[in-house]
């Protein structure tokens, strides 16, 4: 390994601090939510309207569009005022309304960031025997750079993809409340 002043760089190209690698997190949170599938499908795959609700989205940008219209490439603002964090990265975008699945992954144009990867992948299915009820099921892997800011995440892991998913049924119930 070569000393760097602020980091060591291993022979692989990798980044490692004196307090070591970071893990790859995988987190995973399903509910069952009271909407219609394609309700919901339709609030996750809008990545332009996340900035309204999402928190910690502070700007989005749809680069590309699919032959269908949903987004396939994406570039997010992400900000943490209280601990001075922002970033914007670029996301990979998949949605596919016949699976009800929407996937996001972080690009490989973006990879000096704050995350080494960022993935993560919706599965939207109508609740068994249901049409006004949906399972949720929300995976977020997550691996940061930098081993201060993943122990700061380790401290709220198991609130963030409760959190998203909660920000996901707030908006689906505005947009269900505006057609009324």
């Amino acid at each position: 390994m070569l000393y760097a002043p602020s980091r060591l760089l291993s022979t692989t190209g990798k980044t490692v601090t004196p307090l070591g690698h970071c893990p790859l997190r995988n987190l995973t949170h399903t509910k069952t939510l009271p909407y219609s599938a394609s309700s919901i499908f339709k609030a996750v795959s809008d990545v332009s309207g996340y900035p309204a609700f999402l928190p910690f989205t502070v700007a989005s940008n749809v680069t590309s569009r699919d032959d269908r219209g949903y987004p396939a490439r994406a570039s997010l603002k992400i900000g943490y005022e209280k601990f001075g964090l922002e970033e914007i990265w670029d996301s990979k975008v998949k949605c596919d309304p016949d699976k009800g699945v929407v996937e996001a992954q972080s690009s490989e144009a973006n990879s000096q960031g704050l995350f080494e990867v960022l993935h993560t992948r919706w599965h939207i299915q109508p609740a068994e025997g249901s049409n006004t009820r949906t399972s949720v099921k929300l995976d977020l892997d997550v691996k940061f750079r930098n081993p201060v800011y993943d122990q700061m995440f380790a401290q709220v892991e198991g609130k963030v993809v409760n959190r998203m998913i909660g920000a996901f049924e707030k908006r689906v119930q505005e947009l269900e409340a505006a057609k009324r």
